[in-house]
């Protein structure tokens, strides 16, 4: 089964954890005996369970990725720039990649392979 997901905000969420597309892809595919592809990812529609794959992995909740709305990108909305110091061991993996800048556009973001998406 496929939906309509919101592209934008699961860029914005490898962009705030610093996470680059390969990775992002291995750590979604993990245990699966055919890894999901970029293509399956970021295209207009996806599989409910590649998109159940992904929240296991942010955390977000289904609906945020299934939202048109674009995501509120201001640093205020990120504990990273509210709190100096963390427990790395008690976070999980949205808690233990730090937020950060970077285009995607240009190929100087995290979500860049020298491939556009």
């Amino acid at each position: 089964m496929k939906f309509e997901h919101n592209i934008d905000r699961l860029i914005h969420l490898l962009e705030m954890y610093r996470l680059r597309v390969p990775d992002f892809l291995e750590k979604i595919s993990s245990g699966l005996k055919n890894p999901i592809k970029k293509e399956d990812v970021f295209e207009k529609e996806i599989q409910l369970s590649h998109l159940k794959r992904i929240d296991k992995l942010f955390e977000k909740g289904l609906h945020y990725y299934l939202d048109l709305k674009a995501p509120d990108t201001s640093k205020e909305v990120s504990v990273f720039f509210r709190k100096e110091e963390f427990n790395q061991k008690s976070l999980n993996i949205g808690g233990q990649l730090s937020p950060s800048g970077g285009n995607p556009t240009n190929g100087t973001g995290p979500v860049s392979d020298s491939q556009p998406i």
